[in-house]
Formats: structure tokens, C-alpha cells, sequence
């Protein structure tokens, strides 16, 4: 039996995503936090981008 192709999920479109897939993401993001490149967002900046910076 082969889990690469196994679904384990679908992205925001809706599209299937593979453990294949998922084992790569997570790998490229342990990757990029261990070098310092990793692009991250408190819970008041999503919160900005979603609604815009005069929502309180």
C-alpha cells in the first residue's frame, strides 16, 4: 500500500492534498523557520488583513 497518494486533506480551493504533499509543505516549513525565512502573522495582523487596520 502506497500513503503517498493518500488524501489527507484539501486546500482552501477545495482541492485534494496528498501525504505526499503534506510531508513536503511541513519539510519546507521546518526548513524556512530553521533559517530564519519563515513569513509568519500574529493574531492582530491576520486580523488586519482580513477586516483593514481602522476595524477595532
Amino acid at each position: 500500500m502506497n500513503l503517498d497518494n493518500d488524501i489527507v486533506g484539501y486546500d482552501a480551493d477545495g482541492n485534494p492534498v496528498t501525504a505526499k504533499e503534506f510531508v513536503a509543505d511541513v519539510k519546507l516549513i521546518l526548513k524556512q523557520l530553521e533559517e530564519g525565512t519563515l513569513e509568519t502573522y500574529s493574531t492582530e495582523e491576520v486580523r488586519q488583513m482580513i477586516f483593514g487596520s481602522d476595524n477595532s
